[in-house]
């Protein structure tokens, strides 16, 4: 006598794939539920900041600079660095919409004292701030002094100095360290 195994055949793996591809379409709700959680995983994916090293701004640029304390109300941190000191805590920064909320936006780059052993911040910042200034008028569309903006320079720490990183980076900021919420970049403001 023939068992009933033997008497049919086992379905190959194309044709399993296949049954279970076809009771995948048959189910409505389920189909509904995967194509929301994929759609949901793109839209999560886009909108998620994309960090951006700093040898990578460029001029026109708008960025989110996180310094410890910038989502903690309670922090002595103000949430938008405004002095060569504070931009020397950043601890990562994202690119950001220029329409949209963002710290800093990128004036400028400036070639700092070139000097084989780091000079330290501080003397990297004093090298570099004239040229920010400078280039802060043609930034945004009005002087420096009678701007509600204004500009620090953002120095390369140590590390990245010695792997030869030798420029500042220049970023326009509100005075009253709030945040951005449209392109200072030829504002007149």
């Amino acid at each position: 006598m023939t068992s009933e195994r033997d008497r049919y055949g086992r379905a190959s793996i194309p044709e399993q794939l296949g049954g279970e591809l076809r009771a995948f379409w048959a189910n409505r709700a389920l189909r509904t539920t995967v194509l929301l959680v994929v759609a949901g995983l793109v839209v999560l994916w886009l909108l998620t900041p994309k960090p951006v090293a700093p040898t990578e701004l460029a001029t026109g640029d708008c960025v989110f600079l996180r310094v410890p304390g910038s989502t903690d109300v309670a922090s002595d941190v103000p949430p938008v660095a405004t002095t060569p000191q504070q931009l020397t805590l950043v601890v990562s920064s994202e690119a950001a919409s220029c329409s949209l909320s963002h710290s800093h936006e990128i004036s400028t780059t400036v070639a700092l004292e070139d000097a084989d052993k780091y000079p330290g911040w501080a003397a990297l910042a004093e090298s570099g701030q004239d040229g920010c200034a400078a280039a802060f008028e043609a930034f945004v569309g009005r002087a420096l002094e009678e701007s509600r903006y204004g500009t620090a320079i953002w120095v390369p720490p140590a590390d990245a100095w010695d792997a030869g990183d030798r420029d500042g980076i220049c970023v326009v900021f509100n005075k009253d360290a709030s945040f951005l919420d449209h392109r200072a970049a030829g504002s007149g403001e």
